[in-house]
């Protein structure tokens, strides 16, 4: 038992060291203070602005301190990622370069996340946003399927964000690009990374109840799952985390942190609240030593 060895220490140090002060440190109060503030970005560029505005709701639903402040600097922001997005609903860069798929699905993402968790209800012009940038990416995976090739296993990024959204109807193309991906995924997932597992049974947890559902969800979800806890190292120390997580590239959509916050939402998801809780551990140990 935990408290048991906690006892020995404080009576063992306590003992050596009279002038040593016992404390109890809350977690909860150390994250709640380390939550950075929303600032204007010093480069007027299309993932600063979805940071920061990130940032701002985040703070917003944990602190609930300054409602007027927050929603200032959300206007401020949604109107500079208005100006970012392009015509056919791609956002760039910076104004006049041309649209990039990974900044598109980026802000999809983020919006998502934090509408899943209610730290924000979008209005109707920040919803439009969205809905272009929906199509915009909609017609990217119908353009994956060009009749000659098709690679299944390079849409899972596109689908694990297309699925934070799933309320919103997928176009025709999509749709169809969809149901070939779901049958060119069944088999061969046992070669890819922790993170794409947990992107492809994120999406299928996602599907439950919508349109997008599939009978063999079900079976599929319960062999991820298996395969993910195969990877896990567990650690009282230092929580629960899975090595090469993202082996061999990193980037924006695809380092460590990115991966193990997945695979809180996929434990989550399925009721495992001792990964949750180990997964949480070692993210909030990363935070406090890098």
């Amino acid at each position: 038992d935990h408290k048991y060895y906690e006892k020995q220490l404080r009576k063992q140090f306590g003992a050596a060291n009279p002038k040593i002060e016992y404390a109890e440190y809350s977690t909860l109060d150390a994250v709640k203070e380390s939550l950075p503030k929303a600032t204007k970005p010093d480069s007027d560029n299309a993932i600063a602005w979805t940071n920061q505005l990130y940032i701002n709701q985040m703070r917003n639903f944990v602190l609930k301190d300054d409602p007027a402040d927050y929603d200032a600097f959300r206007n401020q922001a949604f109107s500079r990622l208005k100006v970012l997005q392009s015509g056919d609903g791609g956002f760039q860069w910076f104004p006049g370069m041309r649209s990039n798929t990974l900044l598109t699905l980026y802000f999809l993402e983020k919006m998502g996340q934090m509408r899943q968790i209610g730290a924000i209800e979008l209005n109707d012009d920040e919803m439009a946003l969205v809905e272009n940038a929906l199509s915009y990416i909609d017609k990217c995976i119908a353009d994956a399927d060009n009749g000659k090739t098709f690679h299944p296993w390079s849409l899972i990024r596109f689908f694990a964000v297309r699925s934070l959204w799933f309320d919103v109807t997928m176009r025709s193309g999509a749709k169809t690009v969809y149901g070939k991906f779901l049958d060119g995924t069944e088999d061969g997932w046992q070669d890819i990374s922790i993170l794409e597992k947990a992107q492809l049974c994120n999406l299928m947890l996602r599907a439950k109840g919508t349109q997008y559902d599939d009978k063999r969800f079900d079976k599929r979800i319960k062999l991820l799952r298996e395969s993910l806890k195969d990877y896990a190292v567990e650690n009282p120390t230092v929580g629960c985390y899975f090595p090469n997580a993202v082996m061999p590239y990193r980037g924006l959509m695809n380092s460590e942190i990115y991966a193990h916050a997945q695979l809180i939402e996929t434990f989550g998801s399925l009721g495992e609240k001792k990964m949750v809780d180990g997964i949480a551990q070692w993210l909030l140990l990363q935070k406090h030593n890098q």
